[in-house]
C-alpha cells in the first residue's frame, strides 16, 4: 500500500507514487546470439594479447590460411592463423593462446570453444635477420670496415682503416 503525506488528503493533492510491475523472466525477455564475426573480433584480440605472438592473420593472404570463428549454437570452432617471434618457444605460445583464446570467448561472448586450430608461421626480427645474413655472407657487422663491393679487395673506404687513405 502506497503512504499519501496526510497534508494532501484531500481532492487535488498529488497523486500516489506507482509501483512498476517486475521485469519479466530472462527466458522470456529474447535470446543475445552471438555470430561468427562477432566472435572471430574477440578471438583475434585475444590472440593478440598473448605474448611472442607478433601478428594475427585476420585475411587470408595467399600462403597464409584466413582466421576464422564458426558459431553453431553456444558452441564455437576457431581457426587461428598467427606468426610468432623467433626464438620464442612455439609449443609454450600455443599453449598460451588455446588457454588464453578459449578463457576469452567464454567471458565475452558466452560460447564454449569446441576446437582451436592453431596455424603458427615464425618471423625472425629484423636485427636477428640481418646478423644472420651478414654472418652467412662473412661480412663483418656495420662500423667502417665494411668493405665496399665496388672497389677492389685491399682497398677501404673510410679513415684510419689498415691500407686505406686519408
Amino acid at each position: 500500500m502506497t503512504a499519501v503525506a496526510p497534508e494532501h488528503r484531500g481532492g487535488g493533492g498529488p497523486v500516489p507514487r506507482q509501483r512498476r510491475p517486475p521485469p519479466p523472466a530472462p527466458e522470456s525477455r529474447g535470446r543475445t546470439e552471438v555470430g561468427d564475426r562477432a566472435a572471430t573480433v574477440i578471438a583475434l584480440a585475444a590472440a593478440r594479447e598473448v605474448p611472442g605472438v607478433r601478428q594475427v592473420h585476420e585475411g587470408g593472404l595467399p600462403w597464409t590460411r584466413a582466421s576464422r570463428v564458426t558459431v553453431r549454437g553456444a558452441r564455437a570452432e576457431i581457426e587461428l592463423s598467427v606468426t610468432v617471434g623467433y626464438p620464442a618457444p612455439l609449443r609454450d605460445v600455443a599453449r598460451r593462446l588455446r588457454e588464453h583464446v578459449t578463457r576469452r570467448v567464454a567471458e565475452q561472448a558466452g560460447l564454449r570453444v569446441t576446437r582451436l586450430d592453431i596455424g603458427l608461421d615464425v618471423s625472425l626480427d629484423t636485427a636477428l635477420a640481418d646478423r644472420a645474413t651478414d654472418r652467412a655472407t662473412g661480412r663483418a657487422i656495420g662500423g667502417a670496415a665494411d668493405q665496399d663491393a665496388t672497389r677492389p679487395a685491399g682497398q677501404h673506404a673510410g679513415r684510419g682503416v689498415e691500407g686505406g687513405r686519408p
